[in-house]
């Protein structure tokens, strides 16, 4: 599977088969600001997802120190 194969299945095809894609599959003005910001690109490892700096849910934006489980 390629980078972009898995970051289609965890966005835009999750959001598809839920039938959330017209809230939910981009940014857009009238649609929810559900955002997972990387400091890598996800489009060349998958290790880019192992590097995240922030989680924006419902428009507020959260560090990733915010979901640490201890």
């Amino acid at each position: 599977m390629s980078c972009q194969d898995i970051l289609a299945s965890a966005t835009i095809r999750n959001a598809r088969v839920l039938g959330l894609d017209k809230k939910l599959d981009s940014v857009a003005v009238g649609k929810i600001a559900n955002l997972v910001v990387l400091n890598d690109n996800p489009l060349k490892t998958v290790e880019a997802y192992n590097n995240i700096d922030q989680v924006i849910l419902q428009g507020k934006v959260y560090g990733r120190e915010a979901f640490v489980v201890n």
